[in-house]
């Protein structure tokens, strides 16, 4: 049996708070509302960089871009001429993916003349990634 006396509602607490009508929100376990961190989802479609690129990993700053912070970015990343492998990761990560490329994870991709692909990953504390 619902009892609809204890029901939440912009008027009536119930067994909650006041809801405050604001969607984005939802109540935390301090009893108060707040906005998730997930909801604050942007887009930035900035070129940060262009260049050719290295033999070694090099540091690709996207701080200017993102806040000197640690971030999930996906980057769209294209080339005018063919490139046997475009590969990212984390700054300070130390190794190298193992993998399908441009699959499980692991920022690596093989582009073919004038044509892009999207790289999903996590840069450091400082919002840095490396490449090569």
């Amino acid at each position: 049996d619902d009892n609809l006396d204890l029901n939440a509602s912009t008027t009536r607490h119930g067994l909650l708070r006041k809801l405050d009508n604001v969607v984005t929100h939802f109540l935390n376990g301090q009893g108060g509302f707040t906005t998730p961190v997930f909801a604050q989802l942007t887009f930035d479609t900035t070129e940060v960089f262009s260049d050719n690129p290295t033999l070694a990993y090099t540091d690709l700053d996207l701080s200017g871009v993102i806040g000197a912070n640690q971030a999930l970015v996906l980057l769209r990343v294209h080339t005018s001429v063919g490139s046997p492998h475009i590969r990212f990761r984390k700054n300070g990560e130390g190794k190298d993916y193992s993998g399908m490329v441009n699959a499980q994870g692991t920022g690596i991709c093989i582009l073919a003349t004038d044509t892009f692909a999207y790289i999903l990953l996590v840069t450091d504390t400082g919002g840095i990634v490396e490449w090569k």
